[in-house]
């Protein structure tokens, strides 16, 4: 349902995360989104991506299986990074790209992720801003 790009050096111990993602969820709330479009102008299906879905059973699916996950995905997958970071990896020092150098340092051009994933997120699990740059990237090692 998610993922996470993460850079790691084993030797200083720092990890940088890069980004979070869920492709899934996006995609799905997307077609649930035309789903409902379609439900408002009384229509059993709709087309989307080349494809015909049923209107009701999509919504439905929504709201019964995946609904909750849209609320807790990003707070989920960073804690799952975290854990494995500290426990499995043995990190002593974990960084978290803001979404200005997120984007820069990706060359981003288009649409950027949400900027919550970026700053809000970061705040709940206790990450603070930095001028520090993660020994990786000043090595150039990516």
């Amino acid at each position: 349902m998610t993922w996470c790009r993460l850079d790691f050096d084993l030797e200083t111990g720092e990890a940088l995360i890069e980004e979070i993602q869920s492709d899934l969820l996006r995609e799905l709330r997307s077609s649930v989104n035309r789903a409902y479009e379609a439900h408002d102008r009384k229509e059993a299906c709709f087309s989307w991506y080349g494809y015909q879905f049923k209107t009701a059973p999509l919504i439905d699916y929504w709201v019964k299986d995946f609904s909750a996950h849209e609320k807790i995905w990003h707070e989920a997958m960073l804690t799952a990074a975290l854990r494995f970071l500290f426990d499995e990896l043995g990190m002593k020092t974990v960084y978290y790209h803001t979404a200005t150098s997120g984007k820069f340092l990706k060359r981003i051009g288009g649409t950027a992720p949400p900027a919550s994933l970026y700053t809000t997120l970061p705040r709940q699990f206790c990450f603070e801003n930095t001028r520090e740059a993660p020994v990786i990237l000043q090595s150039d090692k990516l």
